[in-house]
């Protein structure tokens, strides 16, 4: 078990190290970051009541509030996903309100243990947030699960890779319902739960952490490149391309989508990347990447104007960006300013 706990305790700091820049993100991988990060203090805890304590009842009954938390964070970083330009309200935080009154009610009855080693009533406690955890991470994971079976698989490229780990992570809710009402050992099923964790942290550095947005400088083809002479689409085609390009752009704001790349969006106007690309190139004399920073750009111009005292580095995020420096670059370019002498030369004018 010892070994167990370590692993995992170690994994889940390798992953925050790794999800550090996304910290003031307040985007999805935020929420993967606070999953991870209470993962590495509750595993810790475990760790230290298994090998420092080596106290067998306090281990088994002192059930950590933290597990409350994981299917609240799990479920904001699926909804946040999905809508990338959502702000984080105070309805976000309050699914995360339980966890909080779980903790005071833990560091209260681990107090009254210390001083009276009341057994009773850390039997009651651990019953009591043993039911809440159960009945949270199946609700959250078990409305994920539907979801992600429910919606079309175009609006879930990149959260497929969550099926397999809400399953994971409910197979052990389902055994501490069975070993509850069959009075058995649960030691098990905290070797099953604990591997869950160990699995997912794992899962978290392989799907959940987005790759650093590189800078795509591709030439832009000549419309008139012998090139696109064979390529099988003429100029009408190629306009009615960019008609359902532009209208899907407009009307669902896929450039919010920090994700969004030429093979997804190709697959959702159902039509071969290379024609995708050939049409931007012929009928704007652009490439991918700068078609779609422009619509970001004019995004984050309207929320400058909108939102004076919003941060420029979330405008950055909630537009589409995954670094300042790229959103400086393309901002510049397009207005030539700054993101914030833009903002500058508003306030000035009101």
């Amino acid at each position: 078990m010892g070994y167990l706990l370590i692993a995992a305790f170690v994994q889940a700091l390798v992953a925050l190290y790794l999800l550090r820049k996304n910290f003031y993100n307040q985007k999805a991988e935020f929420f993967l970051w606070m999953y991870l990060a209470l993962t590495a203090v509750h595993l810790s805890i475990k760790f230290f009541l298994y090998e420092v304590v080596n106290d067998d009842f306090l281990f088994t009954h002192f059930v950590t509030s933290f597990s409350l938390g994981y299917g609240p964070l799990f479920y904001l970083y699926f909804k946040t996903k999905q809508e990338p330009s959502q702000r984080l309200k105070i309805r976000h935080w309050l699914h995360l309100l339980p966890m909080f009154i779980l903790t005071i009610f833990y560091l209260i009855v681990f107090s009254i243990f210390i001083y009276s080693a009341n057994r009773g009533l850390l039997k009651l406690y651990s019953l009591i947030a043993a039911v809440s955890i159960v009945i949270s991470q199946l609700s959250y994971y078990g409305y994920i699960l539907t979801q992600l079976y429910r919606l079309p698989k175009e609006k879930l490229t990149h959260l497929t890779w969550l099926k397999p780990n809400m399953w994971i992570a409910i197979v052990p809710c389902v055994l501490v319902i069975v070993s509850i009402v069959f009075h058995l050992n649960p030691i098990y099923v905290r070797y099953l739960g604990y591997t869950g964790i160990f699995i997912l942290v794992i899962n978290i550095l392989r799907n959940g952490i987005s790759i650093p947005e590189q800078e795509q400088e591709v030439e832009v083809e000549n419309p008139n490149n012998s090139k696109y002479e064979k390529s099988g689409i003429d100029q009408d085609l190629s306009k009615a391309y960019m008609l359902a390009l532009v209208d899907l752009m407009e009307n669902e704001k896929l450039f919010l989508d920090s994700e969004l790349n030429l093979a997804n969006l190709a697959n959702r106007l159902n039509i071969p990347p290379h024609h995708l690309t050939q049409a931007i190139n012929t009928q704007l004399g652009k490439n991918f990447y700068q078609f779609i920073n422009e619509y970001r750009i004019e995004y984050a111009k309207s929320r400058i104007k909108a939102l004076p005292s919003e941060n420029l580095l979330q405008i950055a995020f909630s537009s589409g960006f995954k670094s300042k420096t790229t959103f400086n670059k393309y901002f510049k370019q397009q207005f030539g300013q700054a993101p914030s002498d833009f903002r500058k030369h508003i306030q000035l004018q009101d």
